[in-house]
Parts: C-alpha cells; structure tokens; sequence
C-alpha cells in the first residue's frame, strides 16, 4: 500500500502483484480518493502478453479487474447504459439479472448502477485505453452473473508496460453522477465544455440532427409554443 496524487487528489493505493498459469506477470491496483467521490481500479502488465485474442468475433474480455459478483433481491438496483452504433441503443433492467447489458465491442459504457429511490448511482467507465476496452458478462457455475471490466478479447498482445483503468464514480442519482463523471474525466485531459455549450445545434435546435437530416415545423397562424 501508499499513498499518492494525481488531477483527481490525493489518494490510498493497493497494490498486488500476480502470475497467470502460463508465467506472464501482471499486477492490479485500487486508487481510492480522499476528496472526490471516485474509485479507480488498474491493470498493469508489466512485461506485455503475446497470442491473447479470444477470437475475431469474441464478444468477450481477455482480462478482468474488478469482476463483480452480482448478488442480492431483484428489483433493488437497476442499470442504465449505452451501446451499439452511435451509442443509439439505451439498455435499462435489473442490475442483479442482468438482463439485455451489453459486452464485448457492442458496448455498455458508460455503465450506470442505481437504486430503486433513484437516490444513489455509480458510473463505471474506462478512464483510459478507450477503445481497447469492454465489459464482459457471463454467468459462473452457480448461476449467479458476473460483470467485468477489462481488454477487448480481439486484441492479439499487448505491449510491455500497459496500463488499464476502470473508474467508478459515486453521486447523488443518475443525473448528477453523470454530468460530475463528465466533469471528472474532462478535468483528467484538459478538456472543458465550452464547445458543446456554444454548438448551435444544441442550443437553438430542438431535433435530431446528427444524421444530416433536418426538421421544420410551420405553425400556421400560431407560434410553436401555443
């Protein structure tokens, strides 16, 4: 264990050190905050790994950290999350079952976990490595489902010295826990949003537009609002 700081604040790590069956070495990490509401969880493979596709089509993760067990009555907790091309697909069940979340390059990020009141939520998301990352989602032998957090099972090795991290992000409902997960991670790369908020789009048109497409609506006699 130590301590540390980074953009996010200070923090309290631990660290293992680990060895797959086949002798590549690997290490993870939990960076818990002191001030700011978020868990990070890394994978560091300290000598890289070669031949560690699961297949071209896998849907799968190659690795794993956190895996969480789900457990407990149904109906307590719910997710929320995105997926598919131009993350167009919504998904929203039950957080125990599992039902309908998305794995694998489809998608499933930002993941967000809540409670039946709506008065608590979690974000999960990569924190980097963006597009090498995936979430996998299978059932162990004792039926319970499992959710894990790790690299695309397409990827065929990966280079000495790589770093994964996974972020989990706490706050009070989906709607604030989103937009301070957004905060959170813009602030980590130096973003802001200062061109979403001067899109003109965004601010004057009330449609979808990302397609091209366009939309008129003419009144008649009367303005839009009556």
């Amino acid at each position: 264990t130590h301590s540390g700081a980074d953009s996010w604040g200070s923090y309290s790590s631990i660290e293992l050190e680990w060895q797959t069956k086949t002798g590549i070495p690997f290490a993870t990490a939990i960076r818990n905050y002191d001030v700011a509401p978020l868990v990070v969880f890394e994978q560091f493979f300290v000598a890289g790994a070669t031949n560690t596709a699961l297949g071209i089509n896998s849907g799968h993760i190659m690795s794993s950290f956190p895996t969480l067990r789900l457990e407990g009555d149904a109906g307590r907790l719910g997710y929320l999350t995105y997926s598919g091309n131009m993350a167009a697909t919504i998904s929203i069940s039950d957080w125990v079952k599992a039902d309908g979340l998305p794995g694998g390059g489809s998608g499933g990020f930002p993941l967000v976990v809540f409670d039946r009141p709506m008065h608590n939520a979690i974000v999960m998301s990569p924190a980097n490595q963006f597009m090498g990352s995936a979430q996998g989602v299978w059932k162990s032998n004792d039926g319970n489902q499992n959710v894990g957090f790790g690299l695309l099972g397409t990827a065929t090795e990966i280079p000495k010295e790589f770093s994964y991290e996974t972020i989990f992000y706490v706050g009070d409902g989906v709607n604030a826990a989103m937009s301070e997960w957004g905060r959170s991670m813009r602030h980590r790369y130096g973003k802001t949003s200062s061109f979403r908020e001067a899109d003109f789009s965004i601010n004057y048109l009330g449609y979808w537009t990302d397609n091209g497409g366009c939309y008129w609506y003419n009144a008649g006699d009367t303005n839009y609002e009556d």
